[in-house]
């Protein structure tokens, strides 16, 4: 009784006043210490059982089991496995399904489809289980697969087992089997429940369908909460309608709705794109109030962003200090900010900050960097930046290249560009070449330029720019 009212020290006051202890008992406090997250606890009081000569059952293991899916420990939830195959207790279908969903949960598809495939009679929880163990680990194509199956199998899908697979469905190409997964919701009588209609809108706004997801959100049948409200904002914004998803936030106000740190998320990415700072200051007042602009990352990421964007460099840089954490998108975030202002010097010093203070570059940050250096003629600090990011194991992209080549050759180190250009043991872009066609028009290096116009003209014969810039070379030279 104890252990059911959630009272975790009642239930072992009473366990340790007991002068004889059967598997029964054992098990409450192994349920009782996985229900409160405490996994060593349980893990701990399963051994003293074991050595109190008590074997563990069924329960005992799924108990064991419900703790390594919360805290991702494989090597406890192959333990427990062991003892299922040594037939230490006698496994039924509930324990397949939660080995099944531990291994899932913990990352490894392999396994999990093992033990799938090992269940003879299964239920809806262990088709959703699997289910589960491919989107989440980004294998949609073979989650859906698995969700016709179970469609083809005469189970019944619950709502969860819709949700997994509307989650699975992302970009236009999945559009179609998002459709199918609405139908067979329909069908099944569960598309009235809101957290599907949420996710509903959710899915055809990741698959670029605005009308589907709009036709949704509108559905009268359909319960609206919070959740389905910043979806349906978030769906406006991913398509480039940032002023419907401002307004439909208005509207959610007036609904009288609890806004979530998503929610302002997505309308604070709409004040960014719109470079609207009045909105993006009123949205955030409504943050402050909620205390959500340093407690939740990814409003105070996207705060910095809207404040950068908008030019508001001061309230970025104070929205950034006054975080309690600052990850690599807010670093980013900030750094892009001073960055699109010119303020290269600023950008630069805040990479060194983060470098610091232990926070590893990503190639996000690398791009912003380089182009810094780049723009601002920062050769030795984009030097630096390029030899970081080899450093890291980073591999560059043609865009990082294109800096390289763009920072040599604002500082007339022609030959430096054109050796690295031959140096990268592929075959160049268009753009990087273009980048170094540039530097030579600015210099005036015909020969070299002759040759970056004939790499452009190879790959692309139709390219005209590239005529363009070598005429204005020749004609710039009085010898051509």
């Amino acid at each position: 009784m104890y252990s059911k009212c959630e009272s975790l020290e009642d239930t072992r006051w009473l366990f340790e006043k007991m002068p004889q202890r059967n598997v029964i008992s054992w098990n409450v406090m192994v349920t009782a210490y996985a229900k409160h997250g405490l996994g060593r606890k349980a893990v701990q009081i399963t051994e003293y059982m074991q050595l109190d000569g008590v074997k563990p059952d069924n329960v005992t293991c799924v108990g064991l089991l419900n703790v390594c899916t919360g805290s991702a420990d494989l090597k406890l939830g192959r333990k427990v496995h062991g003892w299922i195959a040594e037939g230490r207790c006698e496994a039924d279908l509930i324990l397949w399904n939660s080995l099944l969903n531990m291994y899932g949960r913990c990352g490894e598809v392999e396994q999990a489809e093992m033990v799938f495939d090992g269940i003879l009679q299964r239920n809806v929880i262990s088709w959703t289980a699997m289910l589960t163990a491919y989107s989440r680990q980004n294998r949609q194509d073979m989650a859906l697969l698995l969700f016709h199956a179970i469609h083809l199998s005469g189970v019944k899908p619950t709502c969860i087992t819709f949700l997994e697979a509307l989650d699975a469905c992302v970009g236009a190409e999945a559009l179609g089997k998002g459709r199918l997964v609405h139908s067979c919701a329909v069908q099944s009588g569960n598309d009235t429940d809101v957290s599907l209609g949420s996710a509903l809108v959710a899915m055809y706004g990741r698959c670029g369908s605005i009308r589907d997801a709009k036709a949704c959100f509108d559905d009268t049948e359909v319960r609206k909460n919070h959740v389905t409200w910043s979806a349906m904002i978030a769906a406006f914004v991913q398509h480039g309608q940032d002023r419907e998803g401002l307004q439909h936030l208005r509207f959610m106000q007036q609904q009288g709705l609890d806004m979530s740190p998503a929610t302002f998320a997505s309308t604070l990415s709409a004040c960014s794109n719109l470079a609207d700072l009045r909105e993006g200051k009123r949205i955030h007042s409504y943050v402050r109030e909620r205390r959500f602009d340093t407690e939740a990352a990814t409003v105070t990421n996207s705060l910095v962003t809207m404040y950068g964007k908008c030019g508001s460099l001061d309230c970025a840089r104070e929205v950034f200090e006054t975080s309690r954490r600052q990850d690599i998108i807010c670093w980013n975030a900030i750094i892009s900010g001073y960055a699109q202002h010119g303020q290269t010097r600023d950008a630069v010093e805040l990479f060194h900050r983060m470098q610091q203070e232990g926070v590893t570059p990503d190639p996000v940050t690398f791009v912003c960097i380089l182009s810094v250096c780049s723009h601002g003629g920062l050769l030795d600090e984009g030097v630096y930046a390029y030899a970081s990011m080899v450093e890291l194991g980073l591999e560059p992209t043609q865009d990082n290249y294109a800096c390289v080549i763009d920072l040599l050759g604002r500082a007339g180190k022609l030959q430096e560009a054109e050796e690295f250009i031959q140096s990268l043991g592929t075959r160049p872009a268009i753009e990087t070449l273009t980048s170094l066609l540039s530097s030579c028009k600015s210099h005036g290096d015909v020969q070299r330029g002759r040759r970056a116009a004939e790499g452009i003209m190879e790959m692309d014969p139709r390219s005209s720019s590239a005529h363009v810039v070598l005429s204005s070379i020749y004609s710039a030279d009085p010898e051509e």
